[in-house]
């Protein structure tokens, strides 16, 4: 928790480097802690550890290979349990994208607390079993490179991937005593391990002062020129990004500041200008982790041991969830793809997965962000039958969009937004026929 709650807002590569960094920070401090350490000298004649009488000898090697064997046998089917629990596909759901996932009622901060937690206790048991292997322990142990090996074997096998990560570290700690099993440790440099590491790392791995309201039942569209502040109202309203000044009202409540799993909880979904899919997870994980808030009395029911226990429990939730999801796809036609991989859809059929995923949160309020970009007419033409049937579904639809026909076609009302501010609102008559509206578009006639 100490390193994971100020680390929480980096992302990516720059989270990585955060938690590297104190790994430094926190040995070199043990390192010159000479009364609760022994500085660099260690602690020494650790004890051998006793299990119900039995001792674990260190010096029976093939005895202590087979205990530690069963550890990670043992780790490797409590992991496999959570990954397909609530809790699991939330934790892969921000490992893929943080912004969808924040968008489908995910609180990335506490899962990413979460994963801290289950990372550092994972380390504290394997750091258990080395302290028991070698009967001592000191700073120099665990050096940065040792931090660098870890990262390796996860991105060799795979994040996400158990049995790979698992053959990963196996292929690494191989690799890593290369020169001793040749025979070749007068010929391969000290450096070898830094540079083959490095080399497995490269080659894996505004709105101003805007009055908008949205009447309930209706499909709304928001268009303007590029640049005009469209996506970024969007944020604001969805929780992705804070509005300076002004305020977000839903359902007579302000909203303004609220974080986006909070908004996404109080029925507001939405779907991105860019295709924000879990892209290593199928057609309907995708939508099951729409469905992550929805189940069970609290949040308490997505926790570890929740999680990894109480199978009856578990058993009838993950069916009450795939059952709605299932559901959701057939609305969509697409239970037909529901287990290949979200990336390997068709890209009309990603963009309708996408909408499928913000449904499964039962919103009272969709945002869809240029839901029609990239589609031929024909795919066009299926989307908007899927926006009226959702509006006969008493969702209110807001959605932006460049594709002037849909706009006109399906919509009940349409907001036009320029450099930022509101130009002109009416229905789709009014706004064909608006002198400013024309001009934003086509340019002001010389005189």
């Amino acid at each position: 928790l100490l390193i994971g709650l100020p680390t929480l807002r980096l992302k990516g590569d720059y989270l990585a480097i955060a938690t590297l960094g104190f790994g430094e920070i926190v040995r070199n401090v043990l390192n010159n802690w000479d009364s609760l350490t022994n500085g660099p000298m260690g602690i020494q004649k650790i004890p051998m550890i006793t299990i119900f009488g039995f001792v674990i000898n260190p010096y029976k090697k093939y005895a202590f290979l087979v205990i530690l064997s069963i550890a990670v046998f043992v780790a490797y089917l409590l992991f496999q349990r959570l990954a397909r629990s609530r809790m699991g596909r939330a934790l892969a759901a921000v490992r893929e994208d943080e912004i969808a996932a924040q968008s489908m009622g995910i609180n990335v901060t506490k899962y990413k607390v979460y994963a801290f937690i289950l990372g550092a206790s994972v380390a504290g048991v394997a750091g258990s079993f080395q302290a028991a292997f070698t009967l001592s322990v000191s700073p120099g142990t665990y050096t940065f490179m040792v931090s660098v090996m870890v990262l390796c074997m996860v991105v060799l096998g795979g994040m996400g991937n158990f049995k790979a990560s698992i053959l990963g570290a196996f292929i690494i700690q191989l690799i890593s005593y290369l020169p001793q099993l040749t025979g070749l440790t007068a010929v391969i440099p000290p450096q070898f391990k830094q540079i083959l590491f490095g080399l497995i790392l490269v080659i894996v791995v505004a709105v101003n002062k805007v009055d908008f309201d949205v009447e309930e039942g209706l499909i709304t569209g928001l268009i303007g020129p590029n640049g005009a502040g469209k996506t970024t109202l969007f944020n604001n309203i969805t929780g992705l990004d804070a509005p300076t000044h002004g305020r977000v009202l839903f359902e007579g409540k302000d909203i303004t500041g609220a974080p986006a799993h909070k908004i996404c909880r109080m029925g507001i979904a939405r779907t991105f200008q860019n295709i924000r899919l879990f892209r290593e997870l199928t057609v309907v994980e995708n939508v099951m982790i729409g469905r992550h808030f929805k189940t069970g009395k609290s949040e308490t029911k997505g926790r570890f041991l929740n999680a990894i226990g109480s199978y009856v429990h578990l058993r009838q939730e993950e069916e009450e969830i795939y059952e709605r999801s299932c559901q959701w796809l057939e609305f969509f036609d697409m239970e037909g793809m529901k287990d290949e991989l979200a990336k390997n859809l068709p890209y009309g059929k990603q963009r309708e997965l996408e909408i499928a995923r913000a449904l499964a949160t039962d919103p009272k309020l969709l945002f869809l962000d240029e839901p029609a970009a990239g589609m031929n007419p024909q795919e066009t033409d299926h989307l908007m039958a899927i926006i009226r049937k959702i509006r006969d579904l008493d969702i209110t639809v807001v959605l932006i969009e460049h594709d002037m026909k849909l706009v006109m076609s399906i919509c009940d009302a349409i907001t036009v937004l320029n450099y930022g501010m509101k130009l002109a609102q009416g229905t789709p008559l009014e706004i064909r026929r608006n002198q400013d509206v024309i001009e934003a578009y086509l340019g002001k006639e010389d005189a």
